[in-house]
């Protein structure tokens, strides 16, 4: 079938939908002595101009299929048609196909680079991050680690084989740890809520090919449904752990419990969700109850502490304050530089009351006010985020 005829039987097998004058138009440019392929692209083309205030959404389900003959279908009402123009199709590729491809390269979109993002050796393996995170980014760029007194105790509290949840990944820095702590038949699920950063947990994950780890992209909360998360500028200096969620505005994001996730078992749940630890608590009660893990959850914020150790306390569990500075002089790049100073992160190791354990070099929260906050500088220097 020559090229004019298989574009105008196109055109008839479209119920005339395309008016002869815009078929002829389109069949009298030289584009059309290309391969059949360009040439059907720009019939549609015209098909697009003249049915885009009718039905538009049809036409851009047939530039994302791969199939098309099903849209031709639809359009055309008649079998016959359809398979005509894909033996057609096949036939004049086929031909194309000997003469050889088209030389021309496609066009290359080009976008403004950013530089938004860093990578380097670190202490668990190859770590990205963001160039502008005043401490996560910031501590593995200086250090090649970040918070290790927390990485420390996980490998302390986890085996092999086992199950972590961790709630608020930011990066991953804490996440690969875990990885390489519950080993191959272990499995770690990391809750992130802001898509860029998520996408950064992911590529760690990949960069350091830890099967083990599931990502979700998705806040943690006491029941399903959504949540705002706030847009940021991440070419800005900032901290973008620090960041709390349900405002007035931004992406709106997937809430999941953690009861939901009907574990059969579980040895760590850690929660560092900048002041939503309860509601996250309150979505794995159940969890809690009948799993009876570690929790490790973080407790930076005065005003909300005595309602998090009440609530911890009714699950019948016992809780000692972990309060490790973000400077390790051990660290793993040999940087003895302290740019973070005191600044320490707040946060309680709970274990069940039924176990028998003994927790040196900790103090055991005994109250509902002795927040670490009164001995040391927790947090960021604004005092109201903490730099996980």
């Amino acid at each position: 079938m020559e090229l004019d005829a298989f574009a105008r039987e196109c055109a008839r097998g479209l119920n005339a939908r395309v008016p002869p004058a815009v078929v002829d138009s389109r069949l009298s440019n030289p584009r059309f002595d290309l391969t059949l392929a360009e040439a059907f692209r720009d019939l549609f083309l015209a098909v697009a101009s003249y049915c885009q205030t009718k039905r538009p959404g049809l036409i851009k389900r047939i530039w994302l299929s791969k199939v098309f003959r099903e849209e031709l279908l639809v359009l055309g009402h008649r079998k016959e048609f359809a398979k005509e123009v894909t033996l057609a199709l096949a036939g004049r590729l086929a031909v194309e196909g000997k003469r050889g491809a088209d030389p021309r390269p496609p066009p290359v979109v080009s976008l403004p680079p950013r530089n938004l993002t860093a990578i380097r050796e670190c202490r668990y393996g190859r770590m990205l991050y963001l160039r502008n995170d005043m401490y996560v980014g910031r501590s593995l760029d200086l250090y090649g680690e970040y918070s290790e007194g927390e990485a420390a105790l996980f490998r302390q509290l986890v085996s092999p084989s086992d199950i972590v949840v961790e709630v608020g990944a930011n990066f991953g820095a804490h996440t690969v740890c875990l990885a390489r702590a519950v080993g191959t038949n272990g499995t770690v699920i990391a809750f992130e809520p802001q898509r860029f950063v998520f996408q950064i947990l992911c590529a760690n994950i990949a960069l350091n090919e830890l099967l083990n780890v599931q990502a979700r992209f998705a806040a943690a909360g006491s029941t399903a449904g959504t949540i705002l998360v706030p847009a940021l500028d991440f070419g800005a200096l900032n901290n973008f752990g620090g960041v709390s969620l349900g405002g007035p505005g931004g992406e709106r994001v997937s809430v999941e419990t953690i009861d939901g996730l009907r574990l059969d078992r579980l040895r760590l749940l850690k929660v560092d969700v900048e002041g939503m630890e309860a509601e996250v608590l309150a979505g794995a009660a159940e969890t809690i109850m009948r799993c009876r893990p570690v929790l490790y959850v973080e407790n930076d914020r005065e005003e909300k502490s005595a309602a998090l150790i009440r609530m911890i306390r009714e699950f019948r569990y016992r809780m000692w304050w972990h309060v490790p500075p973000l400077f390790n002089p051990e660290n793993f790049a040999g940087n003895r530089e302290n740019v973070f100073l005191n600044i320490v992160s707040a946060n309680m190791l709970c274990f069940p009351e039924e176990t028998e354990i003994t927790v040196p070099n900790l103090r055991e929260v005994s109250g509902l006010g002795n927040h670490p906050s009164a001995e040391v500088r927790v947090g960021t220097a604004d005092m109201g985020r903490s730099p996980s």
